[in-house]
């Protein structure tokens, strides 16, 4: 957003330096002023406004199986819940990559602090965004449900 801003201000200025230079103002240089700022600024706007959005919040769903692991609530401007679950059991649990997913809903959040007290192992319905919005975390996955497995 702030290089939008200074894009807009440049342009602005372009066009106040060229009509305050010329007594008869030359329509072409100012079109083209205009045209470079929007060149500059219209790009990055349609950019943020895509990373602020998301962008296909459908793109898949399913379901993970395992240990939750970690759960932290980060970032600057947006805060997020981002966590790791350890898929797998037994011998094959430490092979595997975690799965790292985001949480945005409150009452998942609450669940979760339960269940990774009692070290039980959990089931997670997530859903894929092809590119979340910042806002919702730095991972592709949305946790929309979790369910407790009894052994």
């Amino acid at each position: 957003m702030i290089i939008s801003i200074i894009a807009l201000t440049v342009t602005i200025l372009i066009v106040i330096y060229i009509i305050t230079t010329q007594k008869n103002i030359d329509k072409i240089g100012y079109l083209i002023a205009v045209a470079l700022g929007h060149l500059i600024y219209v790009p990055i706007v349609v950019v943020l406004i895509r990373t602020t959005t998301g962008l296909y919040d459908d793109f898949s769903s399913g379901y993970r199986i395992g240990y939750i692991t970690k759960i932290s609530h980060v970032g600057v401007i947006w805060k997020t819940y981002e966590g790791e679950i350890q898929l797998g059991t037994g011998n094959t649990a430490s092979l595997q990559k975690p799965f790292k997913f985001s949480v945005k809903n409150n009452k998942i959040i609450e669940k979760i602090n339960v269940l990774i007290e009692t070290n039980v192992r959990v089931k997670l319905k997530y859903k894929q965004w092809l590119m979340q919005p910042y806002r919702y975390g730095s991972t592709s996955y949305e946790i929309i449900n979790i369910v407790e497995i009894l052994q």
